[in-house]
């Protein structure tokens, strides 16, 4: 019973993990394009980081 009164965090932190994660990917390229990048380059290094996010699933874990 003990841990059925966790779930409400667990659920919290998932949901601000979540969001920041989502917050972060989101202005990635504006960050990039700020620093003097080109569109394609700083589209380039978002869809670098989720490739390299999906195929390290498995050896990570």
């Amino acid at each position: 019973m003990r841990y059925l009164r966790l779930v409400p965090v667990a659920l919290g932190a998932t949901l601000v993990n979540a969001a920041l994660e989502t917050a972060g990917l989101s202005f990635l390229p504006v960050y990039a394009i700020r620093l003097g990048w080109s569109e394609s380059s700083a589209m380039l290094l978002l869809s670098v980081l989720l490739l390299g996010a999906i195929l390290l699933q498995i050896p990570i874990g």
